[in-house]
């Protein structure tokens, strides 16, 4: 489903180097338009699915969408430009909770600030 591109599995500090290079390369005029990050639902702290990534939480928690909203909450106020909390995920209507966000890198400072600070904590 979609191209090769659409993934991108990195470390924190990897992630954070790679937002503020794609928002250099807006600055200079190398990327002629803004760069939208983006992250749904494929990873284990964007997703609260008691069949899947929360199985194995054996407190009883493994029904309750903590660590979706966690990291969705920490996303806002580390500099998204959108955040979201969705149902489903890959694992039927009612089966999961999800948090996802959107970040622009459109070449500012305030951008380049956000990317650090946003894609070091999320799990992408």
């Amino acid at each position: 489903v979609g191209s090769q591109a659409r993934i991108l599995y990195a470390n924190a500090e990897v992630r954070a180097t790679l937002g503020v290079a794609f928002n250099e390369a807006v600055k200079a005029a190398r990327l002629t338009a803004p760069v939208v990050l983006s992250r749904d639902h494929h990873d284990v702290s964007g997703t609260d699915a008691p069949w899947r990534e929360t199985s194995n939480v054996s407190d009883g928690s493994k029904f309750t969408a903590d660590m979706a909203i966690h990291n969705v909450i920490g996303d806002s106020f580390r500099g998204a430009t959108s955040v979201s909390i969705h149902n489903g995920g890959g694992t039927g209507w009612g089966e999961s909770m999800n948090g996802g966000f959107l970040m622009v890198l459109d070449g500012s400072d305030d951008a380049t600030r956000r990317a650090e600070n946003m894609l070091h904590f999320d799990v992408f």
